[in-house]
């Protein structure tokens, strides 16, 4: 944000400032600034008459040194427009061509923002050939070194000039063919300039203090950026990538408060999973503890605990179909155990449903561990129930024996 703290009219407005660039003025020796009034247009409102506004005239190169007045240097912003015996002029002992009019403390206010800045001469001493204004911004440019804005030299004598910034269109008012306070002077009065070019940015070599920094564009940081002594550059280096469907995840906890999808596996080191909003823990899991409590999570069917599953809820007849996948498994003190896995519809086993078998033998590693595997192809009504049965022959040529502990 370009902001203007300083005008000079030096035959020139410096700060603002007023100078003479080129030194020249409407005679050789005359250098003298005598101005009735200098206004600064900004939302409609000339904002010159702030009374925390400080002017004086000095060298431009020596900016720091006021040089006194003939008449007041106050009189430039005070609001009164007189004729051409008053307002503010320089001294007429010290007739350099360096000479300017110094304003500091001006609102602090957007380059882009100015409507117009108008000068009232006063033509008796000063008749404005050879000034300019230079805008700068203080706080960035203390020296005065780097205009942000400035008028082209006057090289006529008018008593009224008038210059007037891209914010022109935005004024409201009424434009005035006689002096005014209240209105920005019509270009039948004064003579007008479209002032088009300032600087869109400043260099800053020194430190830069702001309350808030606001920007439409790029930031582009070469350094270190510290936000509340974390320097952000480094710790946006010690983050992840983004995050795709090809990133591996590497974290402490994940919590989620919706599902979580997978397409793969979960491989959990403890084993421990949460079905249905309960634990198990499927560490050391044989053929002993064999769960079938496990809850079906349909709207048409219903789980006693036992391993029974009831279909209600059906408006006709459902055809699905069903698997039942098991693993076993023989422990050293176990050899050549024959498993049977039986399903049940309603408490019958029919030709349809049949057995499967497999076998297991714990004295080698390459049998120990097996799956019972049945898949049927059935017709689901209301009413029926499902179950299945493991026995086993464990070398007696029959079956029928039920493993300890198991459920179904």
């Amino acid at each position: 944000m370009l902001q203007a703290r300083l005008l000079v009219l030096r035959k020139v407005l410096l700060k603002w400032k007023i100078r003479r660039p080129s030194g020249t003025s409407y005679n050789e020796t005359d250098f003298i600034i005598a101005l009735r009034e200098l206004q600064c247009w900004v939302n409609d409102s000339n904002i010159m008459i702030n009374g925390d506004i400080i002017r004086y005239f000095a060298e431009f190169t020596n900016k720091d040194v006021d040089v006194g007045s003939y008449l007041s240097v106050s009189n430039i912003n005070n609001n009164i427009i007189k004729g051409d015996g008053g307002g503010a002029v320089s001294s007429t002992d010290y007739n350099n061509k360096n000479i300017s009019l110094i304003c500091k403390e001006i609102p602090r206010t957007k380059i882009q923002d100015i409507q117009s800045i108008v000068v009232y001469n006063r033509a008796r001493f000063d008749r404005g050939i050879g000034r300019a204004i230079e805008l700068y911004n203080s706080l960035n440019d203390p020296n005065l070194e780097s205009p942000l804005a400035s008028t082209n030299e006057i090289t006529t004598e008018e008593e009224v000039y008038r210059y007037d910034f891209p914010a022109i269109d935005t004024y409201s008012g009424v434009f005035f063919d006689t002096d005014s306070i209240t209105q920005i002077a019509s270009d039948t009065l004064a003579l007008k300039e479209v002032v088009s070019e300032f600087a869109e940015s400043a260099n800053i070599t020194g430190g830069l203090k702001v309350d808030t920094i606001t920007t439409t564009g790029n930031v582009d940081i070469t350094g270190d950026l510290v936000v509340n002594g974390v320097n952000v550059i480094t710790e946006i280096g010690t983050k992840q990538d983004e995050i795709t469907t090809t990133t591996d995840l590497t974290c402490n906890t994940l919590s989620a408060v919706g599902d979580i999808t997978t397409t793969g596996y979960l491989n959990d080191k403890s084993h421990r999973y949460f079905l249905s909003g309960n634990e198990y823990d499927l560490n050391g899991l044989t053929t002993f503890n064999l769960r079938t409590t496990q809850e079906f999570l349909t709207d048409f069917a219903t789980h006693d605990g036992i391993g029974r599953y009831e279909i209600q809820n059906l408006n006709s007849t459902k055809f699905c179909i069903i698997t039942i996948i098991c693993s076993v498994s023989s422990d050293v003190y176990d050899s050549g155990i024959s498993w049977r896995l039986t399903p049940f519809r309603s408490g019958s086993n029919f030709p349809a449903f049949g057995n499967r078998y497999c076998f297991t033998n714990g004295a080698s590693s390459l049998q120990s561990e097996a799956l019972l595997v049945t898949r049927v192809f059935t017709g689901l009504v209301n009413g029926q129930y499902f179950n299945f049965v493991i026995d086993q022959d464990r070398g007696t040529g029959t079956y029928g024996e039920v493993m300890d502990g198991s459920k179904y």
